[in-house]
């Protein structure tokens, strides 16, 4: 018995509501977090997030220092875990 996958659906156009459109969220998330970093940094607070697996701090004066190193995690696949039934 042969099994048939259907390939994959591939949206070629814009949602018409861009809340629903996965891009526009990726831009509109990574735009706000840019601008409360900047933000912050204006105001004078040190800002602390994950940068190449390492905590960092950005401090006003914009000198980074990392925190702490972390280890590196092995990279996840998510049509691997979603599919992992399916053979």
């Amino acid at each position: 018995m042969s099994t048939y996958k259907v390939p994959a659906r591939i949206r070629k156009h814009e949602r018409d509501d861009p809340m629903q459109d996965t891009q526009k969220l990726i831009k509109f998330a990574r735009a706000a977090s840019r601008n409360a970093i900047n933000k912050q940094l204006e105001s004078g607070i040190s800002v602390v997030y994950v940068k190449n697996g390492n905590i960092v701090e950005v401090g006003a004066d914009r000198q980074e220092r990392v925190i702490k190193t972390m280890k590196p995690k092995k990279p996840f696949d998510l049509r691997a875990y979603l599919c992992q039934d399916s053979v």
